[in-house]
């Protein structure tokens, strides 16, 4: 058994780097060193350049075209974790090819989607995370824990963000048999739902035959959970526009396969726009955007599979190698002094603490209480990263710490903001303050912005700690 979160390491094959980089930046984790070549017959080569030993593995990839590679890759790269003694290995598989193979069509039919689960189970994997597949009872086709991630929430929130009237908008299924994540998409953005019955002829065409539900004069959103040739999706659009009346079609899919004749017929569509998740590369086109699934998808392995956030510092104290590989990067470093002594709590001494708690509220973080300790948390604002840290320490022994964390992180002193209450200091206790002094110099430039009514909130507070508060967060919004 291994201690989940301690020592996560995430690695990728060839497939979707992007999509792995994305995953690492989000987790505050560097992306493993390994190296995928094939040989000169194109067999898959495969090497981890660092030790795994008893840690915590995410092999990232999808398994699309070409297909067979890159399921060899993965295969292969958790075959090799395995001998390198891993602790565990999670199968990150954010499409998963040979899925619409999942049962007997007819006589002498294979199902491919137990033959490939069978294959990742033998290769020693322990978990597989996978997101929309094509028929969720493909789940049950493994003998080891699965989990299916959905898009819902991505795409909820992209177009929540992008229209302003749900009431004149519709969600349309484009077959029977995305009737049920349609019904869910459509329950969660508050707007009715539609179907397209369709009759198809034979496999990759099919022909429109009716639209089920209201759709004339409205705005609709076609949902699906992958794009292939695209021959459904655009005679749906086609009839939903000439037979259900509709005046503008958008339409939304997890996987983006985009193979044969797709980017033709899209660009000939009645489609205005088709939003595609990252979940496998894919050639830019104008009508067509890409939402990265890194927001959703990477608090995954950080709760639900490691239990806790890993700490991107390593534990480790005696080994100086292994800090120094995982240091993280952050654009800003933000810092709250103030005394950790409890009969400080509600006066001026502790006004950085207060200011630093705001605006961590505001990032949407939370910083916790410890006396005595340093404590820190990552927050991610306008696309730069910061660490906003309290040393909990004295006041008058503070700028140790701030000068030490400048330090360790490489930070210029432009780039650390201070927030602080100006108190008057013996004399003795002046030549310690003025290490940070070379720091505060950039948030006293700007006015403050804080109302007087949150200023008088804090009795005894002078207007320094909260006034920098204001400050910081103009400083942070001129980013």
């Amino acid at each position: 058994m291994i201690s989940h979160g301690k020592n996560v390491k995430v690695f990728c094959a060839n497939a979707n780097r992007p999509f792995a980089e994305g995953v690492c930046r989000k987790l505050w984790l560097p992306l493993g060193d390994s190296t995928v070549t094939t040989f000169a017959d194109g067999e898959v080569s495969v090497t981890i350049n660092e030790t795994v030993r008893g840690s915590d593995v995410f092999l990232v990839q999808s398994t699309c075209k070409p297909v067979n590679n890159n399921l060899m890759e993965l295969l292969i790269m958790i075959d090799a974790c395995r001998r390198a003694s891993a602790g565990r290995i999670t199968a990150v598989i954010p499409y998963f090819g040979y899925a619409r193979q999942d049962r007997k069509a007819k006589g002498r039919d294979p199902i491919s989607a137990k033959l490939v689960a069978n294959m990742i189970e033998a290769a020693g994997a322990d978990r597989v995370l996978t997101m929309d597949l094509h028929a969720s009872q493909i789940q049950g086709f493994f003998d080891i824990p699965v989990d299916n991630l959905l898009s819902n929430p991505v795409f909820v929130k992209y177009y929540m963000n992008k229209f302003d009237d749900p009431e004149e908008m519709v969600v349309v299924s484009p077959d029977v048999g995305s009737v049920s994540r349609s019904r869910t998409f459509a329950n969660k953005m508050g707007m009715n739902l539609a179907i397209v019955d369709k009759r198809r002829e034979k496999a990759n065409q099919c022909e429109v035959m009716n639209v089920i539900g209201d759709v004339k004069g409205k705005r609709c959103i076609l949902f699906d959970d992958m794009v292939d040739t695209a021959g459904s999706l655009c005679n749906a659009a086609k009839a939903i526009v000439e037979i259900g009346g509709a005046t503008e079609v958008y339409a939304c899919a997890t996987h983006g396969v985009l193979s044969g004749p797709a980017n033709e017929r899209i660009a000939n569509s009645c489609i205005k726009e088709l939003t595609l998740l990252n979940t496998r590369r894919s050639r830019a086109r104008a009508a067509r955007s890409t939402i990265s699934t890194s927001p959703r998808s990477s608090p995954t392995p950080s709760r639900e599979f490691t239990k806790k956030t890993p700490c991107p510092l390593c534990s480790d104290r005696k080994n100086r190698k292994s800090m120094l590989f995982c240091r993280p990067t952050y654009d800003w470093l933000v810092v709250g002094l103030g005394n950790p002594g409890r009969q400080y709590e509600k006066t001026r001494h502790n006004a950085g603490f207060l200011a630093l708690d705001a605006l961590a509220q505001k990032l949407g973080v939370r910083i916790g209480k410890e006396r005595f300790k340093a404590v820190t948390a990552q927050a991610e604002y306008a696309g730069q990263r910061m660490l906003l840290m309290q040393p909990q320490t004295f006041m008058n022994a503070s700028g140790i710490a701030v000068e030490a964390a400048a330090h360790y992180y490489k930070l210029p002193p432009e780039r650390v903001l201070v927030l602080f209450d100006d108190i008057s200091l013996p004399i003795g206790r002046r030549a310690q303050r003025a290490e940070v002094d070379h720091f505060v110099h950039r948030i006293r430039s700007v006015p403050a912005r804080e109302d007087r009514r949150r200023r008088k909130a804090a009795s005894g507070l002078r207007s320094g700690g909260l006034g920098a508060l204001g400050r910081g967060k103009e400083q942070l919004a001129g980013l």
